[in-house]
């Protein structure tokens, strides 16, 4: 397959990302917004993901009840997600009936209707999706977690929100959400699969372009403090097993250090295409895996980077072995990022086994518009990465061969410290660390260009 794909910007400000694949009469489309639980401000915490039920409550031209009937009739499926930066629609559907999804989407980008009952009906549901993940330990470490990291910047809150906002939103809110970021300006459109790439961009700029720009949203601007030292919290609740979950603040997309340390992650923890998906394929060979699962530390551990706009967090999660204490799952944690700062790795071992493997994975109609246009609204970069030598020329390449070369010490001595001990707790226990020492010898060094 060709590495070639179309980037447009409507006069209206919408980016228009097109991926021709022949493989299969199948088309998907994303439209990408500009909005996520970043853009909330106390008081009005999930109110992005609010907006994104409502989307799926009718327009004039689609009514709710017809919406769901439409896209099944015509063989199609579609959904939505929202997430720390953006929101997210979709549609895969056959390629001769990709248009509905365009009618849709062109329509629900500036016309939902926001009736106050479809409302009222939906804040029990988010308030119940609220409860439902309050049951899960995990959520509960998590977002404890999230908040003890981010004490300033608006990640430190969950894309779901505060249960207070929930219940006191009103529906004008979230009509002023909706109005103030959901623009053709404000947005990435991403498609790919069985078209004419010209045609296609046609019939786009006949549904989408008309559609007039809005004034660009105001950004908050409340960066996180550097963090002064190691911090450690324990959350208890009922239940016999335990979770640590050990996070480092990590670089944002657009830094020179973010793609370096991805390529790493992929050794650490497992491969992952940094999208919503997943890598698709086993994190079993990782380091981490046979350092904690394999040794009955463990049974199971997970997580790694993602890609964000502000700096955010690289996050492991282990689940303890009943024999065995969160000391101990630390201390093989820490041992493994102490080999990485300071043993030479092998170009092999950074390329072949995981990161690009990833990559090729979902090289597929429906994921590589999710790839690609996320790209585009973290990074500001936009590429298709199945070949081996692009993937290279987008993580920088020349920054991971000096790792390779110095032992990988300037980036990890900067992001990871050695993790906190902390004493077991039945249900969960997190640790939570950056140390300032490590920043102090990595500022002494000589800087580092990639």
């Amino acid at each position: 397959m060709t590495q070639t794909f179309t980037k447009t910007t409507l006069k209206n400000g919408l980016t228009v990302l097109l991926k021709e694949i022949h493989s299969a009469p199948l088309i998907s489309s994303w439209v990408w917004y500009r909005v996520g639980s970043r853009n909330e401000v106390p008081g009005k915490t999930g109110i992005s993901h609010w907006v994104e039920h409502m989307q799926f409550k009718g327009t004039p031209k689609f009514p709710a009840n017809i919406l769901d009937k439409a896209i099944s009739r015509e063989g199609g499926v579609w959904n939505a997600f929202t997430y720390l930066d953006f929101t997210t629609y979709y549609e895969t559907m056959p390629a001769d009936k990709i248009d509905l999804a365009f009618q849709l989407e062109a329509d629900r980008m500036q016309n939902s209707l926001f009736d106050p009952e479809e409302v009222a009906s939906e804040r029990t549901v988010v308030i119940s999706e609220r409860e439902g993940n309050e049951n899960s330990p995990m959520f509960k470490l998590s977002e404890a977690t999230q908040a003890a990291a981010f004490r300033i910047h608006p990640y430190h809150h969950k894309v779901i929100g505060d249960m207070a906002d929930l219940k006191s939103m009103t529906r004008d809110d979230l009509y002023d959400h909706y109005k103030t970021y959901y623009a053709p300006n404000n947005a990435v459109m991403a498609v790919a699969g069985d078209f004419d790439s010209e045609k296609m961009l046609e019939r786009i700029t006949a549904l989408f372009g008309d559609i007039p720009a809005a004034p660009a949203p105001r950004q908050l601007s409340r960066p996180e403090s550097d963090a002064s030292g190691e911090l450690s919290l324990t959350v208890e609740g009922t239940g016999d097993t335990t979770y640590v979950q050990a996070c480092y603040h990590f670089p944002a997309a657009t830094d020179p250090d973010f793609f370096p340390l991805s390529v790493l992650d992929s050794l650490l923890a497992g491969a992952s295409s940094l999208n919503m998906f997943g890598g698709g394929i086993s994190n079993k060979t990782s380091r981490l895996y046979r350092a904690l699962v394999e040794s009955e530390i463990t049974v199971g551990m997970s997580g790694g980077a993602q890609a964000t706009i502000d700096p955010y967090l690289y996050s492991i999660v282990m689940v303890i072995h009943p024999e065995r204490t969160p000391a101990e799952a630390l201390a093989a944690l820490d041992a493994a990022i102490a080999r990485v700062q300071h043993e030479k790795v092998s170009e092999e071992q950074y390329i072949l086994p995981g990161f690009i493997d990833s990559h090729i994975h979902i090289e597929s109609s429906m994921l590589i518009p999710s790839e690609f246009a996320k790209l585009a609204v973290v990074h500001g970069t936009v590429a298709t990465v199945s070949d081996p030598h692009e993937i290279a020329n987008v993580l920088g390449i020349d920054g991971i061969k000096y790792m390779i070369a110095n032992g990988n010490k300037v980036p990890f001595k900067f992001y990871f410290g050695a993790s906190a001990c902390v004493p077991a707790t039945p249900f969960e226990t997190s640790g939570f660390q950056f140390h300032e020492k490590e920043m102090e010898e990595l500022l002494g060094m000589k800087e580092i260009k990639y």
